[in-house]
């Protein structure tokens, strides 16, 4: 004997020796026969596409109760709410209170002919969960409505995807937003902007946001030609990079590629610098030193003038030495050489598993300072900065003018406690410093970020953390130290 589709309503007949068990037959009797099967077969077909949709669905009547649900509704509820609702049960009983609550008042709608669908939270014991419902009203043959019809499906892990998406969108954002003279964007196999954020673009009058979606090819300018030239390296699985001069700046482009998890490439990720100031510092090395050497060559017979002229290029040499890695206004580090400092540092610390902590910080309300009392005391504030920040620093540390009014602290075998206490002489000596002596109305306030948490990976991360905490001393009211 054939066993029964679980599907198959029971008055579908079962086999056609069944149907011969009437020898005589009517006509009216045959067309009941035939009603029979058509209806046996529509419900079989109904059950079977529920199955097929790959979708929970469930039916409820007016009163909420369950009339009907597909296998996936039981697999689901079973292995999620650890549950197995039964015909005749009411359907909210099975989910979180909150999340019943919420079904609830859009199964109301429904029985008000209301199409609807919304995004629901499950707050269970041991996790979280987000399902995408949508809910119909169920209609009799009259047209009256007899109850709900819901289609469910699991969003949780799209929900997790979505909120990873965005924090890494809004770090490569900050990160971007945050690096002077530079453009940062990520371009696919197309060289269709995904996304573009860059101090340099907004000076050329450019605005980033306005790239997103473009083909670089469909784009004039000789920067966007070279990038659009490049693109093909990138996609072979190669770092690339070129130098172009323009309208006398000088840029520095270099574009890697960006794989997902199975390695495959998706993007190219590409970083756009104005070098133009190396450069300059660059082409006076080099012409100071050849022309040094000429007259060294000259006067070789002369050994008192070349002794001369040897220490005057020494001298010019480190001072031009000098101007590469410190800050004219401050006297402090320049940012150049505060990225070599702290990878060094960074690398010795991971290699040793010593401390190392580094602190970003800046200037309160410094455009206020600056529209306020003039650009001539923001410099003297700048510099004075500078001074404090030396008197408190050890030999071993690195203290670099970041850009603008932010600074940065490289902290050696120093872990964040201590680190704080540092932040909190230097916050208080500048809080309680004689700013009168430059102008009588002048208050200077500094906030501070701090981040020792070396295993994240390299320093530039690093640096991304303090700045986070930064951003959470500016929140909290500034002036303060947060780590």
């Amino acid at each position: 004997m054939k066993r029964q589709n679980k599907h198959t309503p029971k008055h579908l007949p079962q086999s056609k020796a069944s149907a011969k068990t009437t020898k005589t037959t009517t006509p009216s009797s045959k067309v009941g026969e035939s009603l029979e099967l058509q209806l046996g077969l529509a419900q079989m077909y109904l059950n079977s596409f529920w199955n097929l949709m790959g979708l929970a669905i469930c039916a409820v009547d007016k009163k909420f109760r369950i009339v009907e649900r597909n296998d996936g509704f039981l697999d689901w509820t079973k292995s999620v709410l650890q549950q197995k609702p039964e015909p005749g049960s009411l359907l909210f009983d099975a989910f979180p209170s909150k999340a019943g609550k919420e079904l609830k008042q859009l199964f109301k709608r429904a029985l008000n002919g209301e199409h609807h669908l919304a995004d629901i939270r499950l707050d269970l014991e041991t996790e979280t969960k987000w399902i995408f419902v949508r809910v119909c009203p169920l209609f009799s043959a009259s047209g009256e409505i007899t109850g709900v019809l819901m289609t469910l499906r699991d969003l949780t892990e799209q929900k997790r995807i979505e909120a990873e998406n965005a924090y890494n969108r809004q770090l490569y954002l900050t990160l971007a937003r945050h690096i002077p003279d530079s453009n940062m964007f990520l371009l696919d196999r197309d060289g269709r902007f995904l996304i573009a954020e860059g101090t340099e673009m907004r000076k050329a009058g450019i605005l980033p946001e306005s790239l997103t979606g473009k083909l670089i090819r469909n784009i004039d300018g000789k920067v966007f030609q070279v990038i659009g030239s490049l693109l093909k390296r990138v996609f072979l699985g190669k770092n690339a990079e070129a130098e172009i001069e323009v309208d006398e700046k000088v840029y520095a482009i270099q574009l890697v590629p960006v794989r997902n998890e199975s390695q495959k490439i998706y993007a190219a990720m590409g970083l756009m610098r104005n070098i133009t100031e190396t450069k300059q510092i660059e082409r006076r090395l080099v012409e100071s030193l050849k022309e040094k050497e000429l007259a060294l060559r000259d006067l070789a017979e002369a050994n008192e003038v070349k002794t001369k002229l040897l220490a005057e290029l020494r001298s010019q040499t480190e001072f031009l030495e000098k101007q590469t890695r410190e800050d004219a206004l401050t006297g402090l580090y320049n940012r150049r050489f505060l990225n070599m400092q702290l990878e060094q540092e960074f690398k010795r610390a991971k290699r040793y598993g010593n401390a190392l902590s580094v602190v970003m910080c800046d200037i309160d309300h410094f455009k206020k300072i600056n529209d306020t009392f003039s650009h001539q005391v923001g410099d003297e504030v700048l510099r004075t900065l500078g001074r404090i920040f030396k008197a408190y620093s050890r030999s071993v540390d690195t203290v670099a003018r970041f850009g603008g009014e932010e600074f940065v602290l490289v902290l050696p075998e120093t872990p964040k406690e201590k680190a704080a206490v540092l932040c909190e002489k230097l916050r208080t000596a500048v809080e309680h410093y004689t700013w009168s002596e430059i102008h009588p109305q002048l208050r200077v306030t500094i906030s501070f970020g701090i981040s020792d948490n070396v295993r994240l990976g390299n320093y530039e991360k690093m640096l991304a953390e303090a700045d986070e905490k930064l951003y959470e001393a500016k929140n909290s009211g500034r002036n303060r130290v947060v780590y």
